[in-house]
């Protein structure tokens, strides 16, 4: 077998124009292939770092008088419907911020989501190092300046075990760190990497966000500023969830008319690819990526085509040189053996070119789509593992 392989090698090396053409056909096919479902991987099909994700869900503010109009909770309906509801097992609330984070004399612009106490726990996602906020540093304009960073953040400091207790510069704002997340957690969407997570208490002063209004508090009933997400009880899916959210609904609107009329309450299954006040789903990435995969599939039937009839033409060429094979006593069964040692050989090549191409044009993807995007690639950890 292994002067087979030298000999294999010897016949390839003799024709270099050949030998290159189908290992860069193979290495194309391959590396196309592994680059696309490297991202699709990514998004979504990698296991969530979060225990049980199929209890979570959304839940959404919707008008009653127009069907899919909706809009943000506030933080008093929130804290309403979280010390009323009994479908849910907790239910937590974030708003996601722009915020600028200093490194050395530069600020760096990144995500942040400004979270309320129970947030890891409702996602059941331990940190790796810390504590979680406490209520007091949830209330409304609390300004107790503590952070939780990320364990891509923490990674960057090179996992200093003693960085509880260090500062951070957030927005000019010195705060104390308490905590890191778990590694690869993201929060409610992989759409958004935070680097940090900050407590309610801090809306409004360090940060503002996203969706509400930074000249309100967070404890007026008129700023809907927040994301409800909700960990349901065993046995509980957000259908069954409907009418109790309904009839706390309707208790707000009589109480707080002026803030609540035509409004209810309803849950959704929480998407992978969404940070949204509207029900979402990942219905129309998940047509997009099989669209991909199909195109990048013809690219390599295509590819595989093609060389085969390399193969082929390569074959006829040699006819005259097995027929002398033969004549000289070798036997087809060894003949036969060359030939695939041959193929074998092609292949071992292209596939490792062909990855060194994966590589590539996975980094050459998220470079091209990163600009129409929200959001940064290196959330999803696209690469090829």
């Amino acid at each position: 077998m292994l002067a087979d392989f030298r000999f294999g090698v010897r016949m390839l090396a003799k024709t270099p124009g050949f030998s290159t053409i189908a290992i860069l056909v193979l290495a194309l096919g391959i590396g196309a292939n592994s680059a696309i479902f490297s991202l699709i991987n990514a998004m979504l099909l990698k296991p969530l770092p979060i225990a049980r994700p199929g209890e979570l869900a959304g839940v959404y503010v919707e008008k009653t008088t127009s069907p899919g109009g909706y809009r943000a909770f506030s933080y008093p309906n929130y804290r309403d419907l979280r010390d009323t509801v009994t479908v849910f097992r907790s239910l937590a609330a974030h708003s996601v911020a722009f915020v600028g984070v200093g490194d050395g004399t530069l600020t760096r612009r990144v995500f942040a989501d400004v979270v309320s106490a129970n947030y890891f726990e409702t996602f059941g996602s331990p940190l790796a190092l810390g504590r979680a906020f406490t209520p007091a540093e949830e209330e409304p304009d609390a300004n107790l300046p503590v952070a939780i960073v990320s364990h891509a953040y923490w990674d960057r400091e090179g996992r200093n075990p003693d960085m509880l207790g260090d500062t951070v510069r957030v927005n000019g704002d010195q705060l104390t760190i308490v905590g890191v997340a778990g590694e690869g957690f993201t929060g409610s969407s992989l759409l958004v990497a935070p680097d940090l997570w900050l407590p309610l208490g801090l809306y409004g002063s360090t940060t503002t966000d996203l969706l509400g209004s930074a000249t309100h508090s967070l404890g007026a009933r008129d700023n809907h500023a927040l994301i409800v997400v909700g960990r349901l009880r065993v046995g509980h899916t957000p259908e069954t969830a409907a009418p109790e959210l309904e009839a706390i609904a309707a208790r707000l609107v009589q109480a707080y008319p002026a803030e609540n009329e035509d409004r209810t309450f309803r849950a959704s299954a929480l998407p992978r690819l969404s940070v949204s006040t509207n029900p979402a789903t990942d219905t129309q990435f998940s047509a997009l990526s099989v669209l991909m995969l199909a195109m990048s599939g013809v690219v390599l039937l295509i590819a595989c085509l093609n060389l085969a009839n390399m193969l082929l033409a390569r074959g006829a060429a040699r006819r005259r040189e097995i027929a002398i094979r033969l004549s000289l006593g070798g036997g087809r069964a060894r003949v036969v053996r060359q030939l695939l040692v041959e193929g074998f050989v092609l292949s071992v090549a292209g596939g490792a070119v062909g990855l060194v191409v994966a590589v590539w044009a996975a980094d050459l993807l998220v470079t091209s789509i990163e600009p129409i995007l929200p959001f940064s690639m290196a959330a999803f950890g696209v690469g090829i593992d």
